[in-house]
């Protein structure tokens, strides 16, 4: 069983396409800089980080699971993208989740003009690029289902 899902790892890798790229790294990256910490990390440590000084620790771990839920939602359109078929709900989803993000830190960062770590240049570049990258999938969809080698 275990050799399987390694083989088809590898299998998925060969085929990659630029949707898959773009989830898959939106998957790796949340996962490192959200999920891990969101749900191993102590209070204290989670309000310094994200400089939030209300929530409470069970807050801090049900946005983990909540996020955890919208990466397994990318995972699925991975496998779809890797079938050649476009995974339009999990596009969507994502343009929703991202660009939601995107513009909620921009206006927290520039109009209410708040500097905490959450709305960082790199954190709105990052939401922003994958909001953009999805839409741009949903217009160029046999494009970014090819696979690139």
């Amino acid at each position: 069983c275990l050799w399987n899902i390694l083989s088809s790892f590898y299998e998925l890798r060969l085929n990659m396409s630029l949707l898959s790229i773009l989830l898959v790294t939106k998957i790796i990256i949340t996962l490192l800089a959200v999920v891990l910490p969101f749900s191993l990390f102590y209070k204290e440590k989670l309000k310094h980080l994200s400089g939030l000084t209300g929530p409470s620790l069970l807050l801090f771990r049900l946005y983990a699971v909540a996020i955890s839920a919208l990466l397994v939602n990318y995972g699925f359109g991975v496998m779809h993208a890797h079938a050649q078929h476009f995974p339009l709900a999990a596009v969507i989803v994502g343009i929703v989740s991202n660009g939601g993000a995107t513009v909620l830190l921009v206006k927290q960062r520039f109009i209410e003009q708040s500097n905490t770590s959450l709305s960082s240049i790199y954190s709105i570049a990052f939401f922003g690029f994958v909001t953009a990258g999805l839409l741009l999938a949903v217009f160029f969809q046999q494009i970014v289902l090819r696979p690139l080698w």
